[in-house]
């Protein structure tokens, strides 16, 4: 009769617990493939953040390199303009000059 009595103990134990049981496994999976789900997510956040942080260093190089560029490029042309300022000013003293030799040249061909 003992014995009877811990089994349907036992028995009456198993059916209360095994429900509980098995929504604990059954939350548990769902955790877990949340989890799972979530962790892929974050590996293709992580593998998007990595392709982006590649393009903007790769816009900063460009960027520098056109900066460079640009900076190069307005010193040459300072250069030149200087240069070209300065053959204005000599082509103006020449004609300047021209234009005195004329005049003498004149006023001797005025005396001839």
């Amino acid at each position: 009769w003992a014995d009877n009595t811990m089994y349907n103990h036992s028995q009456d134990t198993e059916s209360r617990i095994l429900p509980h049981y098995h929504s604990l496994l059954s939350t548990s999976e769902s955790l877990l493939s949340r989890l799972h789900s979530q962790h892929k997510q974050i590996q293709s956040l992580m593998s998007h953040q990595t392709s982006l942080l590649r393009r903007i260093s790769e816009f900063e190089t460009t960027t520098r390199t056109l900066e460079d560029r640009y900076t190069r490029d307005v010193k040459l042309y300072e250069h030149k303009l200087r240069l070209l300022e300065e053959d204005y000013k000599q082509l103006q003293e020449d004609s300047k000059n021209r234009e005195e030799e004329n005049e003498k040249l004149t006023l001797l061909l005025e005396q001839y």
